[in-house]
């Protein structure tokens, strides 16, 4: 009896897939009127994908609808979905109706904006009525209304994103605008880490808030494939979606580059400020000397007065973790893959095996990518890293928790 791998069973069955492409606009299937597939991208760093543009053609006249009543389709739902036959689709792209345009009349092109996009303008609390998260009176999230002693991260997000974002404040997967289960992974994950955060806000919009966010806890949040706010924290071990790439599976070979401009071994990242004062109640300095010397001094405060640390022990986390992940030059990677990995998403982590770079299994974080549909391919950025997992405090290598050494 022949044993197939699961490795070859796999490509086997894509090789007899028939790959598809999908527009679906108000739910109704309009594949056939595509004539150009607009690119994609998305990045790691920005809250939303922004807006895309196709070319439908309208020698049927079927869209003059939207001419004839605006009002029916204006903020309609716009979906772009891939995938195989035997695999299954997914979601590239979803939003919603913002321009129209007739000016030639056998085509009609048809602007969509992430529909998650529409949120971020709206604003923190204001130079009047700040909005707190620092008293033991402020809002109550999850059933804890204390933050006087700093709280998961993940908290301040939540209210963020429902409170002032306006989003769907369900907590379970029937969520329409937040992936409820990435949060709860998130929140959890959160939990285990030694840092606690409190702030402040007076009219920044959601998407300043949310950077700051991102910045002190070392986060990414963005609006993913199929529209929902995903949260995550970089462990690098913590997908279940781990793939691996080799010669077979790109189109053209990965660009290394190595960033010595992007270093920083040497951090300063402050805590405990005091609204009333303005001032903090201390900082917290890590340095690498042997990554000083061999490159120079290449240094980065962290003096947040919007979003901070509460204590002694969460700016050590931060700076040990950043200082571990930065001290050496950035090793970037490109490449080109065919829309197989179009399962892969933001933040996920990948394995890359080639012969000429020396990697045997090199885990990477996706960090960019842009899909271009007309091509049938990806362009897939990323940073390469060590798939690590919780940061160690107390170790000789990493640092102690704090000069007090209290995990001893």
């Amino acid at each position: 009896m022949q044993v197939i791998s699961g490795a070859l069973q796999a490509k086997f069955e894509l090789q007899n897939s028939k790959p598809y492409r999908k527009f679906e606009y108000k739910t109704v299937d309009k594949t056939d009127h595509v004539k150009t597939w607009s690119p994609i991208s998305r990045r790691a760093d920005k809250i939303t994908s922004g807006n895309i543009t196709l070319a439908l053609q309208n020698v049927d006249k079927s869209w003059n609808d939207i001419l004839d009543n605006p009002q029916n389709h204006f903020l309609a739902t716009g979906e772009i979905k891939i995938g195989y036959t035997s695999v299954g689709e997914m979601t590239l792209f979803k939003g919603k109706l913002e321009v129209s345009d007739f000016s030639d009349r056998l085509t009609a092109r048809l602007s969509f904006r992430d529909r998650i996009s529409y949120f971020v303008k709206k604003r923190v609390g204001s130079s009047q009525i700040p909005a707190d998260y620092y008293s033991a009176s402020s809002y109550t999230v999850f059933g804890d209304d204390d933050w006087s002693s700093g709280r998961n991260p993940a908290h301040l997000l939540w209210h963020l994103l429902t409170f002032w974002g306006g989003l769907d404040t369900e907590e379970s997967a029937a969520n329409t605008d937040i992936d409820w289960d990435k949060f709860e992974t998130y929140r959890i994950l959160m939990d285990s880490q030694a840092y606690k955060i409190q702030a402040q806000f007076k009219g920044e919009t959601l998407e300043s808030a949310l950077k700051l966010f991102n910045e002190i806890t070392l986060s990414t949040v963005f609006s993913e494939a199929d529209g929902k706010i995903v949260c995550k924290f970089w462990l690098g071990q913590d997908t279940a979606d781990v793939q691996s790439y080799n010669n077979d599976k790109w189109k053209d070979l990965p660009t290394d580059k190595s960033e010595r401009l992007k270093i920083i071994n040497k951090y300063i990242v402050y805590y405990g400020f005091a609204p009333s004062t303005d001032t903090f109640a201390g900082s917290e300095t890590r340095d690498d000397a042997t990554s000083v010397s061999d490159y120079g001094l290449f240094d980065k405060t962290f003096e947040g007065k919007k979003v901070w640390h509460y204590s002694s022990a969460s700016a050590i986390n931060v700076a040990e973790r950043l200082l571990a992940d930065t001290k050496d030059p950035f090793e970037e990677v490109e490449f080109t893959s065919y829309l197989l990995a179009y399962r892969q998403q933001l933040w996920d982590a990948l394995k890359l095996t080639d012969t000429f770079y020396g990697w045997v299994d090199q885990g990477f974080r996706i960090e960019n990518l842009n899909y271009n549909i007309n091509k049938g391919e990806v362009k897939i950025f990323g940073r390469l890293t060590d798939l690590f997992s919780f940061l160690i405090l107390d170790d000789t290598t990493f640092g102690v928790l704090d000069d007090y050494n209290v995990l001893a």
